[in-house]
């Protein structure tokens, strides 16, 4: 999305789409969205404000859509927060929260001609044995289904131990704004065993 100019916001963002003309609107305690016809609004703002980078619009099929806004962003290693709708032709679903959206957690599609999936993907300090505390990101896989996100129970979660190599390609992904595949590397959700919620 790109800044653009409407009237009754503090700031405003824009982005042309299959399904028409896409604006959020951040005004002093909520956003609005609106796609045509369909409008929306959260009872937030993004992170400092708002600016084109709190904003992402992943286009998943001819009438179907992901947007996503930032809602906060940590220090240390960066933890952003973040709300995904998905818009199914004209219908809009309830957000499901992730994290890192666009480079740990996204949009993913298996082969031509098949669903696209959403990994939603949070951090979690976890246990393993010989291995001891550590930052785990771990994700579960979404799909669309009757214009709302469902989770895919035949796919078990997965997740990865945050050390050196998983660090250096997830901070290559993110200047290149592309998704990190970590997921191919992923182990199923046998381990780790979770201490804590959100770090």
């Amino acid at each position: 999305m790109a800044n653009a100019s409407v009237e009754g916001c503090l700031r405003s963002f824009c982005a042309d789409t299959p399904l028409g003309k896409l604006c959020a609107c951040v005004k002093d305690e909520q956003t609005d969205f609106r796609l045509q016809q369909t409008a929306w609004k959260v009872q937030r703002i993004p992170a400092m404000g708002g600016d084109a980078d709190h904003f992402r619009l992943d286009r998943i099929g001819d009438r179907r859509l992901f947007v996503a806004m930032m809602t906060s962003e940590s220090v240390g290693i960066a933890v952003s927060d973040w709300s995904v709708w998905a818009i199914d032709g004209g219908k809009v679903s309830k957000p499901i929260e992730v994290q890192n959206y666009g480079t740990l957690s996204f949009a993913t599609k298996q082969a031509a001609g098949a669903s696209c999936l959403l990994l939603a993907a949070r951090w979690h300090s976890g246990w393993e044995p010989g291995r001891g505390h550590g930052m785990y990101i771990a994700g579960s896989w979404y799909a669309v289904e009757g214009g709302a996100f469902e989770r895919l129970e035949g796919r078990p979660t997965i997740y990865r131990r945050y050390l050196a190599g998983i660090e250096r390609a997830r901070y290559e992904a993110e200047e290149r704004n592309v998704p990190l595949q970590w997921f191919r590397a992923a182990a199923p959700a046998i381990g780790p065993r979770p201490v804590t919620g959100k770090p």
